[in-house]
């Protein structure tokens, strides 16, 4: 698709913009081909990692399979393949490109938007059903024949508290980054409902 294809129909937007949308399409039409490039790289990475973590997990629980060990292997199994499910719904809507038109740019910032919000909730999920997860991890490691050294249970013991304030942090700042997301839908849902109206 060209450069010129994916512009918005700015005859169509004339009487719309005139009337107070702080709307920059130009900006828009940029992030949507930017967004569209970032969102295939970052899920190929994403399945990428689940497939790796799915391949170690099996290495894992097959060279030492305690009760520990298959527990916690088991676990991350799973939590890998719900990763892989994750990294499709998330992006459910938000694959495409603009059509040219000024709706259709509209509405795929919308569905984009739609989809940071899934990614955001998705993740805090993932972190909270993460911690009695990390916590078998633990009791696989603390358990094991023969004893972890010291230095190994320092580094786990570093490993756990850095994961827990990183979910923190993770939370934090998610919380202003879905509300900026809902203000734009708003802002978005409001302008293609106007611009609907104008083509009655």
């Amino acid at each position: 698709m060209t450069e010129k294809q994916q512009m918005p129909e700015w005859d169509d937007l004339k009487d719309l913009w005139q009337q107070g949308s702080n709307l920059d399409m130009d900006r828009m039409a940029r992030q949507a081909r930017f967004v569209w490039w970032r969102m295939r790289i970052n899920f190929v990475l994403e399945v990428l990692l689940c497939t790796l973590g799915i391949g170690f997990m099996g290495h894992f629980m097959w060279s030492d399979p305690s009760v520990a060990r298959l527990t916690f292997g088991g676990l991350m199994t799973a939590f890998c393949v719900f990763g892989v499910w994750a990294a499709f719904w998330v992006r459910a809507g938000a694959w495409d490109s603009a059509d040219g038109t000024a709706q259709s740019l509209i509405r795929l910032q919308i569905e984009r938007a739609h989809a940071g919000i899934r990614y955001v909730k998705i993740n805090l999920w993932a972190f909270a059903a993460s911690f009695p997860v990390l916590g078998v991890g633990a009791w696989a490691v603390l358990t094991q024949e023969p004893p972890p050294s010291e230095s190994k249970v320092t580094f786990l013991t570093v490993f756990c508290l850095g994961y827990l304030v990183m979910a923190f942090v993770f939370w934090l700042v998610s919380r202003g980054y879905v509300k900026k997301k809902q203000r734009e839908i708003e802002d978005l849902s409001e302008a293609e409902a106007q611009l609907k109206a104008s083509d009655d």
